[in-house]
Formats: C-alpha cells, structure tokens, sequence
C-alpha cells in the first residue's frame, strides 16, 4: 500500500474511533448526565424558571437524558388529567424530534416554554411574579393545543387574561385546578 492509502486508512480508522467514543459519551450522559448543570442559568425569575423548565424537558438538552424527563412530564400530566387526548397524543408521538423553546410568539405575545412535536404545540406559561396581561391566557389558547398555566398558589388565570367560562372550557372541567 503506498503512503497515501496508508494515511487514508488511517484516517478512517481514527474517524471510526470518534465516532465510537462519541457513542460511547452519549450512552454515558444518558446515566450520568455528565455535560449536565441546572446552574446553566442564573437567577430566579420567570424567565430563568423558563429556561431550567426548557432545559429539563429538551431531548437534546446537556442533561444527556434525551427523552426521559419530557416523558415523565407527560406522565405526569396524564395522572393529573387522565382523560384529556391531547396529553394521550403528545404521549405517542415521537419525542427525540421535540423542539423546546422559550419565548415563542403567539400573536405577539411570548408563551414562556412551547413544545413542539410535528404539527402540535403543547405551552407552558409559569407565573411567579408577574401578573397576567389583558387576553394573554385567551391568545396563548389559539396558538397551543394544550397550555399548563404554572403559578406558586396554583391559583387560575386572572379573568383579565381569559374569561371564567373560556377558562372552564379550555379545562374541559370546572374542577381542574390548572389550566
């Protein structure tokens, strides 16, 4: 073999290495989560929950989990809400191609977390500090299939952002106690 085959095979071998140590790595974050740090973000406010919550649920987060921590989210809600099919349908579709965002637009508002799977959108919209803005709960409602409003007192939205009625009916039940 002359010295350009012999620098090609070379070449290929050193790339199969990679390739198998990177394999290697991911198989190891999946129990170790080694690339992984809640203290990414700094800070405590809404928007830095946002970012944990969208860190935590992202399959292609540094956690190194792909997948698990979205399926235990989703698991979750389906013992809190065990009829509703859009949770069920979120269940079974495909999770590793997920995209989880912070700050997505709806209608020129920002739902603080939004995930998305093919053609559906699932919302978070955590409220620690911040009130509710006229119609911000209604609008989310036409820009999500699902929305999970997250508050410290578990309190509903505030009739400013969505109507009673509206609120019961995106609930689908009056004694849900979160959207």
């Amino acid at each position: 073999m002359d010295n350009s085959g012999t620098m090609i095979s070379a070449m290929e071998k050193a790339y199969s290495m990679i390739c198998h140590m990177e394999a290697m790595c991911v198989t190891l974050d999946r129990k170790l989560a080694t690339k992984f740090s809640i203290f990414e973000p700094t800070g405590y406010d809404e928007r830095t929950i946002s970012k944990i919550i969208r860190l935590l649920l992202d399959p292609k987060g540094g956690h190194g989990q792909g997948v698990k921590f979205l399926e235990a989210f989703l698991d979750n809600l389906h013992e809190t809400f065990p009829d509703n099919k859009m949770i069920d349908s979120f269940r079974k579709c495909n999770l590793e191609k997920a995209i989880v965002k912070c700050d997505d637009t709806a209608d020129g508002r920002f739902i603080d977390v939004v995930i998305t799977v093919g053609n559906s959108k699932f919302g978070i919209e955590n409220k620690l500090t911040a009130a509710d803005l006229e119609g911000q709960v209604r609008d989310y409602l036409k820009c999500v299939d699902f929305l999970i409003y997250l508050s410290i007192d578990r309190m509903s939205p505030s009739e400013n952002s969505i109507s009673k009625e509206d609120c019961k009916r995106a609930r689908g039940s009056p004694a849900d106690n979160a959207l």
